[in-house]
């Protein structure tokens, strides 16, 4: 009960002669919409200097508050594509392993579009922003329950808990198939597709930049060798698990 607090935080700036009594809080307005106010307050003093009584106002900041928050939300997002940025993710990541329960499965993906350059420099960089945002969108369809962020350029990490490695593969071969649908031009010759590398925790290893090392070093080998694949060949893109995750070293 915010109005309680409120009171309660009067009360004891007389008991206690606080001078000065400033409080935020979010109340709900006569539509029942709710809305942010600020309590000021000042404590004055009879001639013994004991508290006698505090006199204050309620101001409606509800504006300046969501100007705050739009320009706190437009500061953690990716400006292109409108995921978390690199700074963000990472940061919320790291939040979520930390909570991560022992025997709880957590999926940490990096990804990125193959041979981005190629498509930029052959169709130009108008058209490759416009696959990126893509691939944003459909990222976002699949695994609406993902975090999930651009990290720069092509790339990009999401997370995701408690799904099994089947419904992973699923989902990633889907996201494949929407990029194929959407682009893919048999006379121009023009294919998009994604590669990526897993890290999987079982909640013992909960440090992001470890999990981001292992996924990156599988995403390498997919790209590179074509290691660890996931999906069945013949499916447009490719998976790979690092096997340091596997075997938990």
């Amino acid at each position: 009960n915010r109005t309680e607090t409120v009171e309660q935080q009067l009360a004891e700036a007389l008991r206690s002669g606080k001078p000065d009594i400033y409080i935020e809080l979010c109340k709900t307005d006569a539509e029942g919409k709710p809305r942010w106010v600020k309590v000021i307050g000042q404590t004055f003093y009879d001639e013994k200097g004991e508290p006698e009584r505090v006199l204050g106002k309620v101001c409606d900041i509800d504006d300046q508050k969501k100007k705050e928050w739009e320009l706190r939300e437009k500061s953690q997002k990716d400006s292109l594509t409108g995921l978390l940025n690199n700074s963000t993710i990472k940061q919320q990541i790291g939040a979520r392993l930390q909570s991560l329960k022992r025997g709880q499965t957590g999926y940490l993906v990096v990804q990125d579009v193959d041979s981005f350059k190629k498509i930029n420099d052959t169709n130009g960089h108008l058209f490759g922003d416009a696959v990126l945002c893509s691939f944003a969108d459909e990222l976002s369809n699949i695994f609406p329950e993902a975090l999930k962020g651009r990290i720069g350029g092509d790339e990009f990490v999401f997370y995701v808990e408690d799904m099994d490695r089947e419904q992973l593969e699923e989902k990633l071969k889907q996201l494949n198939r929407c990029m194929s649908d959407r682009y893919d031009d048999d006379k121009t010759g023009l294919h998009i597709s994604c590669s990526l590398g897993a890290a999987v925790t079982d909640g013992t290893v909960t440090d992001y930049n470890l999990l981001f090392q292992w996924a990156d070093a599988a995403l390498y080998q997919v790209k590179s060798k074509r290691k660890g694949c996931l999906l069945p060949a013949g499916c447009q893109g490719r998976c790979g698990i690092a096997r340091q995750e596997l075997s938990g070293q």
